[in-house]
C-alpha cells in the first residue's frame, strides 16, 4: 500500500460540487428595465451541472456562452497554463444567478480544449 499525504486523503473526501446557474447579459437587462429593449430580447443562458472550484477567484465561461450572451471585452490579461504563457480576454457584465442569489461579474474566456 502506497503512503498518502493528508492533502491527498482530504481531496478524496471532498468530492465535486455541481450546481445549476443562469448567466444573463446585465447590459441587456438594464436596457430592458429602461424600456429600451424588449424583455424577451435579454440574452440569458441556463447551464446545468456546472463544476464549482471553491478556490477560484475568477468566473470563467466557455467562449460559446460568452458569444451567445453578447458580452463585451473589457481587457486582455496574461495567463499561465500547462502549455505556457499566453493571453486571455476578460468580458464584463455577466450576471450570475444561483438559486435566490445573484451578482454581476467580469468573466475570463475559457480557451478551447
Amino acid at each position: 500500500m502506497a503512503f498518502r499525504t493528508p492533502q491527498e486523503i482530504a481531496l478524496d473526501a471532498m468530492g465535486k460540487i455541481l450546481i445549476s446557474l443562469t448567466v444573463t447579459n446585465r447590459l441587456d437587462q438594464g436596457l430592458a428595465e429602461r424600456g429600451l429593449l424588449a424583455p424577451a430580447a435579454v440574452r440569458s443562458v441556463a447551464i446545468d451541472n456546472v463544476l464549482v472550484d471553491t478556490g477560484a477567484t475568477t468566473l470563467c465561461l466557455p467562449a460559446d456562452v460568452i458569444k451567445t450572451l453578447g458580452l463585451t471585452v473589457l481587457r486582455e490579461v496574461p495567463i499561465a497554463t500547462a502549455t505556457g504563457i499566453s493571453t486571455a480576454r476578460i468580458f464584463q457584465d455577466a450576471k450570475l444567478s444561483i438559486g435566490d442569489r445573484e451578482g454581476t461579474f467580469e468573466c475570463l474566456e475559457l480557451l478551447a480544449g
